[in-house]
């Protein structure tokens, strides 16, 4: 594939990606999925152990760090698949013995990175979490990172564009190749059942066309001269460094980009003046207020795994002002109401004589419950 193709494909990756280019865990997901994928690139190639041992490290880190690795041991799936399907029919598959792992490589490869996820601090049990998420459908209908693309931004357009991209590409090659099929259809009933995993579809179409482009006198780890490696690398520190000035990246204007999506000078208050709980959040806030404020516990966070789908389904009808939101059994029970500005919930309670607004600023208002009215 040409320099300036390659260049304009990762460009549409990125601005595809950049709803999900924040401080959020399934970063980690992301590196380590692009990480996999050049890996089984070369394995599929031609079996080296140097790969071979450095995927299971890489899942013990990552089972370690975010629970979305179980989409790398589905991909390793794949290939155990496609191994199977091209060692025993003849249907249509590459049958070079250096263009796909055997089975027992494949089998085995698999199975030291399964075991390789249980070096956790929960050991097994941390599949039973990811059986709680896998059985739970109201978070798909309440928390927006989860609802589909809606095709209202420029982002949306431009993965259904890399989705058809790797129809393409796979229609393209006029013979099966199960690894590509299965990473492609999987990939996209991630991408289009919830944006947060739109990412999948695009590292897929990434793999699908790099592997597609490359010629057959492969050799190495990357089709890569020294000198494209040091200009790419050379071209993304530049950019880098100047899209650092450009965007003030500092912590000064870090600190300033956080107080103006969370309750950073609330928290300060809160502790400052020792107000007591229990206290009273919204989702959104509840992973933040773990990390700022420990010493109170927070009512809800993003552990939907944890809350279930009606305590979940609650908050948010309770945080909308619904006409129950004064019955909600925790609210009764708190003492202490953080809130956002811009929620009904708290417009609402400014005006009811049973909470005591204690502070306000342009992000975040404190509640304190009057017990006496209560």
């Amino acid at each position: 594939m040409p320099f300036v193709a390659e260049v304009l494909l990762l460009a549409v990756i990125f601005a595809s990606l950049k709803p999900l280019l924040s401080p959020r865990p399934w970063l980690f997901t992301i590196l380590f999925t692009a990480i996999e994928l050049i890996l089984i690139f070369i394995l599929r190639r031609s079996w080296k152990l140097l790969p071979a041992l450095i995927l299971p490290l890489v899942f013990a880190l990552w089972a370690n760090l975010h629970i979305q690795f179980v989409y790398g041991l589905a991909i390793l799936g794949f290939v155990a698949l496609e191994s199977f399907l091209n060692r025993f029919t003849r249907s249509g598959l590459p049958q070079s013995a250096n263009q796909v792992l055997s089975v027992t490589h494949s089998l085995l490869l698999l199975g030291s990175c399964l075991l390789a996820t249980l070096v956790n601090p929960y050991h097994y049990r941390v599949y039973l979490a990811i059986l709680e998420y896998v059985t739970q459908s109201g978070a798909f209908q309440n928390i927006s990172e989860l609802h589909p693309m809606f095709f209202r931004s420029f982002p949306d357009w431009l993965v259904l564009c890399l989705t058809l991209t790797g129809a393409f590409v796979l229609g393209w090659q006029r013979r099966w190749n199960i690894f590509h099929l299965a990473l492609f259809v999987t990939a996209a009933c991630f991408a289009f059942r919830a944006r947060r995993d739109v990412w999948f579809m695009a590292l897929a179409v990434a793999a699908i066309v790099s592997e597609f482009a490359s010629t057959e006198k492969y050799s190495g780890y990357f089709d890569f001269t020294k000198e494209r490696v040091a200009a790419v690398i050379l071209s993304l520190f530049l950019c880098l460094y100047g899209l650092s000035h450009i965007r003030d990246v500092s912590e000064n204007s870090l600190a300033k980009a956080v107080e103006l999506h969370f309750p950073a000078q609330a928290v300060k208050f809160i502790r400052s003046s020792q107000l007591p709980g229990p206290l009273y959040n919204s989702l959104d806030w509840g992973g933040y207020l773990i990390w700022n404020l420990p010493e109170l516990p927070v009512s809800i966070d993003g552990r939907t795994n944890l809350h279930g789908d009606e305590r979940i389904a609650n908050s948010l009808a309770t945080w909308n002002g619904s006409t129950a939101w004064n019955k909600d059994p925790e609210l009764l029970r708190a003492r202490l109401i953080i809130a956002q500005t811009g929620k009904p919930l708290t417009h609402v309670m400014r005006g009811d004589a049973r909470y005591r607004l204690v502070y306000e600023d342009n992000t975040a208002v404190v509640f304190v419950a009057d017990r006496s009215v209560l």
